[in-house]
């Protein structure tokens, strides 16, 4: 008699915690676009390829790949008509220039001989998920009127700022004949442990850049080979493989039973995604503080590459609250100004224009900032400049 009343009185408490929480992930799943956004970006992405555009091949993800290439990329493939990414303005589509960047090709031409403003960082700092008008790049260049050149790629961290520093922008500075600006833009998910093999390949990686006698600047032809060589070699890049690619993909997802409404709500996804975050997050932040960061470390070697070269400046981005939680973000945009003041840059607080709590800033079906967001961190930087 008394273990059924222990049994009756574990399953009232049981249900009335689960109650609550199921409605909450009822109320989340009315309000949840996850499944018929990913469709309609599946449709995009199969109608640019079918145009002719190729996906971005992120340096982050090919270095995720088993093979290890011989350079440490720092784009995309050059040349190429390459979709992006869509938040709510349409699949964002541009052609990477000769290093694999969001640039006009132009860009680079002369730029020994000009002063430039290099843009250094991960998807937001390449524009993610807006048109080409509308990224921090064409927001300085308008305001400026100096040569913008965009060397930022989605999904960078610390690893590949420091290798686009040190293949690319290490080499410009150090030759020419005018005053540069370098600015590396960071986000919270850039606070990332020590990672052996990208430092392994970071200390392999030397320059990749030409000089021609007439000011411009070109990757050198063992680097474009290595690039071309190995995502060839590793992924898909004719039309059908590609097209296959995506909607297999897409169908796994789609038609899995964790994508069903049923294991939304029921399962409580998202209490579940709530509590993952905290559990990823709350175990290394401790350690996150006492370990050499990464991101510390790209700080410290902006300012060597930048010594009597170019102006640095460190600039950070706040992360939507209505998205991804970064638990450790604070403490993370704290380390960032400490460091950027011991080694003497000017750092740049988006917080002062950029609200967390205002989806406004932040774009339409996604964690990247919205057009007027864009626009308010580029005024920013501008201001400091």
């Amino acid at each position: 008699m008394k273990f059924r009343s222990i049994l009756i009185n574990l399953f009232i408490a049981l249900t009335s915690i689960y109650i609550p929480l199921f409605f909450y992930s009822f109320y989340k799943f009315l309000y949840n676009s996850e499944n018929s956004y990913y469709e309609k970006s599946l449709n995009l992405e199969i109608l640019a390829v079918n145009n002719g555009y190729m996906p971005l091949f992120y340096p982050d993800i090919i270095l995720e790949n088993k093979n290890i290439p011989e350079s440490y990329p720092v784009g995309t493939l050059p040349f190429t008509s390459t979709y992006f990414c869509s938040e709510g303005y349409g699949l964002i589509k541009f052609k990477s220039d000769r290093f694999g960047l969001r640039n006009n090709d132009s860009n680079w031409n002369n730029v020994m001989n000009k002063s430039n403003i290099f843009i250094i960082g991960d998807s937001f700092a390449q524009g993610a998920c807006v048109p080409d008008n509308s990224t921090i790049t064409n927001h300085l260049e308008e305001s400026t009127r100096k040569n913008i050149i965009n060397m930022a790629t989605g999904s960078n961290g610390p690893y590949e700022y420091k290798v686009v520093m040190k293949s690319i922008l290490k080499t410009i500075v150090k030759n020419s004949k005018r005053n540069n600006t370098a600015i590396l833009i960071f986000y919270p998910n850039d606070d990332l442990p020590f990672n052996q093999k990208r430092e392994n390949i970071l200390n392999s990686t030397n320059s990749i850049v030409d000089i021609k006698l007439n000011g411009d600047v070109a990757p050198k032809e063992k680097y474009i080979k290595d690039i071309h060589d190995f995502i060839h070699d590793n992924y898909p890049t004719t039309k059908k493989e590609i097209i296959k690619e995506i909607k297999k993909n897409g169908e796994k997802k789609l038609n899995s039973f964790k994508h069903s409404s049923f294991y939304y709500i029921f399962s409580l996804l998202p209490v579940r995604r709530a509590l993952r975050v905290v559990l990823t997050e709350l175990p290394q932040i401790n350690f996150r503080e006492k370990a050499i960061s990464p991101s510390t470390e790209v700080i410290e070697s902006l300012a060597n590459i930048c010594i009597d070269l170019c102006k640095p400046i460190i600039t950070y981005i706040p992360p939507n609250n209505y998205h991804t939680r970064y638990l450790n973000a604070d403490n993370f945009k704290k380390t960032l100004k400490t460091n950027s003041i011991k080694y003497g840059i000017h750092f740049i607080d988006g917080e002062e224009v950029i609200d967390r709590n205002n989806i406004k800033d932040y774009a339409p079906e996604g964690e990247h900032l919205s057009l007027k967001g864009y626009k308010k961190i580029s005024d920013l930087i501008k201001k400091n400049l």
